[in-house]
């Protein structure tokens, strides 16, 4: 009697639902780490040059012209690269959803924000990565008052004002681009590799 509730019981309960598919998660996160590898050379290049021509006063000629073009061109590649990468990973996470919809799972994929925990919020506040962009950005508009100051004045080349304002892009660039090497781009991969192969994020999630 034991034996037959128990057999009716497990005929009954709902099969367990299986992780997305592990060959199209384990390609994404290999090109994701190739795809950080790529953005990381493209920012490494972007401050190479911006520092070259920062000791430069500006004014990277002859053969720090031709180093800042190769650099800028390598980074150049180097994004595309990692975007046109970044483009197959979604691809394959797409594939590998559409493939749970087909087999007719149920999934939860409510994602709506009242749903989402006051201490994961400030998890993601508090975070390295997240942090890091923050900073990236304060630079990036340090580099965009130095561009406005040059437009909207148009000073005489070579003046004070072109050196100083150009040193300010240079430096705006710089360190933006040394924190999303240095700080964005490795947090979010450490927060890859930490990654269950289920999806789910570890428990200590601040990196």
């Amino acid at each position: 009697m034991t034996v037959a509730v128990a057999g009716g019981a497990a005929k009954d309960s709902p099969p367990p639902v299986p992780a997305l598919e592990r060959p199209d998660c384990a390609a994404a996160k290999a090109l994701t780490y190739l795809c950080f590898a790529s953005m990381w050379v493209g920012g490494a290049g972007v401050a190479a040059a911006a520092f070259i021509d920062l000791i430069s006063a500006g004014g990277a000629y002859g053969m720090g012209f031709s180093v800042c073009s190769a650099l800028l061109k390598l980074s150049a590649d180097a994004v595309l690269f990692g975007a046109l990468l970044a483009l197959v990973v979604l691809l394959l996470l797409l594939r590998a959803a559409l493939r749970l919809v087909v087999t007719d799972l149920r999934v939860d994929m409510g994602m709506g924000i009242n749903k989402i925990p006051r201490e994961s919020m400030g998890s993601m506040l508090g975070d390295t990565a997240v942090i890091g962009w923050l900073a990236s950005l304060l630079f990036l508009l340090l580099s965009l008052v130095g561009c406005l100051v040059l437009i909207a004045l148009s000073p005489a080349k070579g003046s004070l004002t072109v050196r100083i304002s150009t040193a300010v892009i240079d430096v705006g660039i710089l360190g933006s681009m040394v924190l999303s090497c240095f700080v964005t781009i490795p947090s979010m991969a450490l927060k890859l590799w930490r990654m269950s192969p289920e999806g789910d994020a570890p428990a200590d999630n601040i990196v």
